[in-house]
């Protein structure tokens, strides 16, 4: 269709929506609102090519303040999974794989500086080794992709240990089986591959 339309229509409504939450007292629902137009943004940039804004936009969102995270029933903070913080990370992360540059979707994950850094959050630590092995196992290096699915298992076997909440458990377990299928697909015979 007519992308580079729907990318500047884009544009103006982050534009208007960034105005409204300065302007007003800012309710959870702006805030969603807010994450789910730059989360359609980004994807428009993506499909029209621009890569590098897509990436300065996901960074962008990463850099807004945190809200702290909810408590889970026994009493434990969960992190919040509509927190721009999170749904950046998970945008860049998206951009970066999209874009099939494997060697910076490292770099952001290994670096002291990435913004895909593990930090000491639960899922953050997980989505982080789990984007470290895709990128290794795209990038050809299978020894140092094992290593780093060994701890993500051994992060969820703490994890588990530590008795936090349920829905990072979900979350964890899901990354942990994308991650599994993922290196089973790179292992699997050549030859049998889609092109």
């Amino acid at each position: 269709g007519r992308f580079h339309d729907a990318l500047h229509a884009g544009e103006n409504a982050l534009r208007l929506a960034h105005r409204r939450m300065h302007e007003r007292f800012t309710m959870p629902d702006d805030v969603q609102n807010y994450i789910s137009d730059v989360t359609a943004h980004i994807d428009m940039m993506i499909a029209c090519g621009r890569i590098n804004s897509a990436e300065t936009t996901a960074k962008a969102l990463i850099d807004l303040p945190r809200s702290s995270p909810p408590l889970s029933s026994e009493g434990k903070a969960e992190p919040n999974t509509a927190d721009t913080f999170i749904i950046g990370r998970r945008l860049l992360a998206k951009t970066l794989i999209r874009s099939e540059q494997w060697d910076k979707l490292l770099g952001e994950c290994t670096s002291p500086r990435g913004d895909l850094r593990a930090s000491k959050d639960w899922l953050e630590r997980a989505q982080a080794l789990y984007w470290q092995a895709i990128a290794n196992l795209n990038l050809g290096n299978a020894p140092q992709a094992g290593e780093v699915t060994r701890k993500m298992e051994s992060l969820f076997r703490k994890f588990l240990g530590s008795g936090s909440g349920v829905s990072t458990e979900q979350q964890i377990t899901g990354i942990l089986k994308n991650l599994r299928s993922y290196s089973d697909f790179f292992e699997g015979d050549r030859a049998t591959r889609p092109k």
